[in-house]
């Protein structure tokens, strides 16, 4: 590929920065001006990035993977660590970056871009992105909308590698790709995924279905993310017990609304960044009776401490849905524990418009949060409607499982 006539400036990481106006080392002054950091400042007038500089135009341009490594990668992370960015941006751009590079690892003849085996450079072909999207597809069994994600972070690479925009080529979708669904268990479906929690095993096989109804009973109240209830990554924070406020009033200083049955107060860690302030939501009477059935006696960790083990959560979801007879529901191939959450926003908004959102940490926080305190009124409102559409088997935990779990 030969290099444009006027080359884009490639951000990289660079010991020993050039003066962009020849091929001397920079001054230290020029180099502090260099040095990536969190803050932006005011940089010469010659020099359009701090990580800029003006390859040779014999030079071919680097690859995607070269663009990742030195320049996308470090600044990501430097803008996670200061809060700017959500972290699951890195993890989808990580991966991707990992998979692109594995593609050239491993290419077999039948990918073979123009018979080469090697990365060609940013931004690529049509064809070889074509190519990496029907391997990944292949080999690890994605869906469509998955491979489109990969195809926007690889553009997204390229995008942010430089100063100036290179284009990515246009690959169509194969085929329509299909937006989530919106699920609405029944009181049925969820009646039965109840009572299928019998025969759970996993993580502990004498308490598992005591875990597993907690779980469900918390996951149909509240469309709790799956990892914010059940964390399988050690970097997640999953619901604390000390989110858990057993006392009438409200946790919020200058409100003075009270839940008999107490309050959840924590920040959903998907949202951590933006909105720090707690999402605060009343408990029921079914939410208290579940709680208490597994509350230990140090209350210093998480609500449901399971080991970090993906496969076996999902292993044991599955035998549980199977159980229920809801392996498969409203055209899912498989129900998941994340459509749960669409289908408690569906509930609440059956009982008030705009409360589904509100539930689920969408709406606006803090200052209207503050001064708006008839919100929490309605919540405690919201709540105790919404317990009564609950099937009567999940309005209080099982005598047999009051007992403590650990």
């Amino acid at each position: 590929m030969n290099a444009p006539k006027n080359p884009p400036r490639l951000r990289v990481w660079t010991e020993e920065p050039l003066h962009p106006d020849s091929n001397e080392p920079a001054t230290p002054e020029q180099y502090r001006r260099t040095i990536p950091i969190a803050e932006p400042v005011e940089m010469p007038a010659y020099n359009r990035s701090s990580l800029a500089y003006r390859p040779d135009p014999e030079t071919p341009l680097p690859t995607i993977s070269e663009i990742w490594t030195e320049t996308v990668q470090p600044d990501l992370i430097r803008q996670v660590a200061v809060g700017r960015v959500a972290r699951d941006r890195l993890v989808q751009y990580r991966t991707a970056a990992d998979r692109w590079a594995e593609f050239w690892r491993t290419l077999p003849p039948a990918y073979m871009a123009g018979g080469t085996t090697c990365e060609p450079p940013a931004p690529t072909t049509g064809k070889t992105v074509r190519a990496f999207m029907d391997w990944a597809r292949a080999t690890f069994g994605l869906t469509e909308r998955t491979v489109e994600k990969y195809k926007t972070c690889l553009q997204g690479i390229v995008r942010e590698g430089f100063d100036e925009d290179l284009g990515f080529p246009r690959v169509k979708s194969r085929g329509h790709v299909p937006k989530s669904h919106k699920t609405d268990l029944t009181a049925e479906a969820w009646a039965k995924l109840y009572d299928a929690c019998e025969i759970a095993r996993w993580p502990n096989p004498a308490t598992a279905s005591t875990f597993w109804r907690a779980t469900l009973v918390l996951f149909a109240h509240y469309g709790f993310r799956t990892q914010e209830l059940i964390a399988y990554d050690s970097r997640k924070r999953p619901l604390q017990w000390s989110d858990v406020h057993w006392d009438p009033e409200i946790p919020l200083k200058g409100c003075r609304t009270e839940s008999p049955t107490g309050w959840l107060s924590y920040v959903p860690d998907k949202q951590s960044a933006d909105k720090p302030e707690p999402l605060i939501l009343p408990m029921t009477a079914s939410v208290v009776s579940h709680l208490r059935a597994i509350q230990p006696d140090d209350t210093t960790g998480p609500v449901f401490p399971i080991p970090f083990s993906r496969k076996s959560l999902d292993s044991q979801w599955s035998a549980i849905t199977a159980a229920a007879g809801l392996a498969d529901w409203a055209g899912f191939d498989k129900l998941l524990i994340k459509h749960l959450r669409s289908s408690c926003a569906t509930w609440h908004e059956k009982i008030r418009s705009g409360m589904g959102e509100t539930v689920l940490g969408h709406a606006a926080r803090g200052v209207s949060w503050r001064n708006y305190v008839q919100r929490a009124g309605m919540l405690v409102e919201q709540f105790r409607q919404f317990a009564e559409l609950l099937p009567p088997n999940m309005q209080h935990a099982r005598e047999s499982e009051q007992l403590r779990l650990f």
